[in-house]
Formats: C-alpha cells, structure tokens, sequence
C-alpha cells in the first residue's frame, strides 16, 4: 500500500515547561487531508482491539473493503493519519485499545472529537502551537477567526522556529484543515458563524476520559487541575479546575483528603471500568 506523502520539518524538542501543553517534535502536512474522522477511527481502532492485525487492517483499508465511503486517496491519507496519531502515543494519551473502548461506548460526535483532538495536536506541531498558544488566547464567543488569521499563525511558527514555509496552497488548505477541526469539537460556528468562535463547552465524559489519563500517568494533587495537557482539549486553567468539580458531582471523581491536602481519586478502578459502568 502507498501512503500519502507527508511533509515534515523537524525541530529541537522543547524544554520542559509547567506551562506549556507537551509538543510533539516536527512540523508536519496531513491535517489539511484528514480531519479527526472520529467514526472511521472508531471503526479502525475496534477492530485493532479486537485483535486483528495493522497489516490486515490496513490491507483492508487499501482494497476499499474498509472504509467504503472514502476515496482511494482520501484512504491513503487517512492510514497514515492513524498510524501517526493514534498507534503509539505518548502518556498521558491512553493506548489505543483503551481509546477503542471510550470511541465504543460514547456515541455523541462532539465528545468523540473532543476526546480525539489531543491525538491530533500532538501529532502536528504546528496545529498544537497555533491551537494552544494563539487560538485559545484569542477564544471568545462572538470572535473572528479567519483562514487568514490561521495561515498568519502557522506563518509565524516557521518564523518562530527559522523554517521555510509550505506553498501558499498547502498552507491554506493546512489552515481550512485547523478551522475544520476547531467546528467539530463546537469551538467555531458553521454557515453563517463558519469563521466565528462559539461558546465553547467540553463534555464531561471527553474531559473525565483524559483525566484518567492523567492519573494512569501519575499525575496526582493539583497536578491533574494545573497540567498543561488541559490545553490540548481547549481549556483555560479555571476552565479546569471546573471540570473537576462537575467529574465529582456525577460521581465518577471524589474529593479526599491525603495527609491534609486535598486530593481527587476515581470512584472507578480503572478507565476501562469506569466506560462500562460509570456512564450509564
């Protein structure tokens, strides 16, 4: 099978950074050929959960036999999307047999977005940059954000990072590709508010799905409010700290204290425990 070809700029890891969401390294094309598919990766992630191999999977994929709606090349594109976001990530992201099982039980399209959009931005550095940093800075209902303000952004992180640019064409349809993301996960408007952020609400089952990510990964205190990961899912530290309370307030979290500081602990036993029982 052929993959589409990508093109990649790579960068010097950044430092560590309490403030900063964790970045991925390279600057990479792909998003403007494949948005965040949540149904298609659905599929494609059960049946790798259930056992059968990338290899079969893929196969699949490449004869039409998966994923039928899709163009011979809108399936090329998509592969390797999956295999770059979704195959080996990094904590706290959950493994994707895990991810399976969240894409399995929570069948709203907005929280599935929502719950892929980490995978994508930590697999685009510049989708993550201008998302995390500018983007969010700028996240008010009833405010622009234009094709152009985004293709300014991405300009800037080649500038910022002494790169040389894309074309103009790929640039714009990259720049399509990070508002197409942003409407899906009900942060920008469609139709007439196409190019217009909304007021922007994180599901409680997305949110809670990435909190145990954060706890399998060790964080633990005031480390699972204040993580910069947060802003992998569009939210403000406030925004957080919120989230928090609501997890709680349907008893999928609870409030303790450990040695007089306050602490957050899961009801649940494990994630997976938590998607059989705990939603309902």
């Amino acid at each position: 099978m052929r993959y589409a070809r990508r093109v990649t700029t790579s960068f010097a890891p950044p430092s560590p950074s309490p403030t900063t969401p964790p970045t991925p390294a390279q600057l990479t094309t792909g998003l403007e050929s494949c948005g965040l598919a949540a149904a298609d990766t659905a599929a494609v992630l059960s049946r790798i959960a259930a056992g059968q191999s990338l290899k079969e999977v893929t196969r699949r994929i490449a004869e039409g036999t998966l994923l039928r709606k899709r163009s011979p090349k809108g399936r090329q594109h998509f592969t390797a999307a999956l295999r770059r976001r979704y195959l080996a990530p990094k904590p706290p992201l959950a493994a994707p047999e895990v991810l399976a099982a969240a894409l399995h039980e929570i069948a709203a399209p907005i929280a599935r977005n929502q719950i892929l959009m980490p995978y994508l931005l930590m697999s685009d550095r510049g989708a993550c940059e201008v998302v995390t940093d500018w983007a969010l800075a700028n996240r008010e209902a009833g405010a622009r954000i234009t094709t152009g303000d985004v293709t300014a952004q991405l300009d800037r992180v080649f500038a910022h990072h002494d790169k040389k640019a894309w074309s103009p064409s790929l640039r714009l349809r990259w720049a399509q590709g990070v508002l197409s993301v942003l409407r899906d996960v009900g942060a920008v408007g469609k139709g007439g508010k196409r190019e217009q952020f909304l007021a922007y609400t994180l599901r409680a089952e997305a949110f809670a799905f990435h909190l145990w990510g954060l706890y399998d990964a060790g964080h633990r205190g005031s480390g699972l409010t204040t993580s910069p990961f947060w802003r992998l899912l569009f939210l403000r530290e406030p925004e957080a700290r919120e989230h928090i309370r609501a997890v709680v307030e349907r008893r999928w979290w609870r409030f303790t204290s450990v040695g007089g500081i306050d602490q957050v602990l899961p009801v649940h036993a494990s994630v997976q425990d938590w998607l059989t029982h705990g939603l309902g």
